[in-house]
């Protein structure tokens, strides 16, 4: 961590001798840091401002690994999504034969116990948080089985 502050303080230095105002004008700027301090700059911030997710955004990485944060303190609390809703948008198998769906926004998700309900192009499906970090999905309201997020 000490090697970092010197080249940040080169960055701000870099920066307050030819402060751009516009953010075209930043993508000139060949050291990345300063180019980052250039558009925070030329964005009206400081750059030590907690970035806030929006609920898209969480719903989105909904069934993701928690992103972790050295500055957990100075961190938002994130809005809380504990169900998702949505629609089936092509259906593929795992090797192991399990079932694979495709959620577009909300990801691909692989079952990975047998389910009793065959999915298809277009069916609803709610996946909401279990026990211990797990999940449970359930096709058109039917029977809830295991499921995990590919991606």
């Amino acid at each position: 961590m000490p090697v970092l502050l010197p080249i940040a303080m080169m960055a701000l230095q870099n920066v307050s001798q030819a402060t751009p105002n516009t953010l075209s004008s930043c993508v000139t700027v060949a050291d990345a840091m300063a180019r980052l301090a250039c558009y925070d700059a030329a964005a009206g911030r400081s750059g030590d401002e907690p970035v806030q997710m929006s609920e898209a955004g969480v719903k989105a990485r909904f069934g993701l690994p928690a992103i972790r944060s050295s500055k957990r303190e100075k961190t938002p609390k994130a809005p809380k999504v504990d169900r998702v809703d949505g629609v089936i948008r092509s259906v593929g198998t795992s090797s192991n034969g399990y079932y694979v769906v495709d959620l577009g926004e909300n990801g691909v998700w692989a079952f990975s116990s047998e389910i009793p309900t065959l999915p298809k192009v277009g069916d609803a499906i709610q996946i909401r948080s279990a026990a211990l970090g797990s999940f449970m999905g359930s096709i058109a309201g039917g029977r809830e089985a295991r499921i995990q997020r590919r991606r």
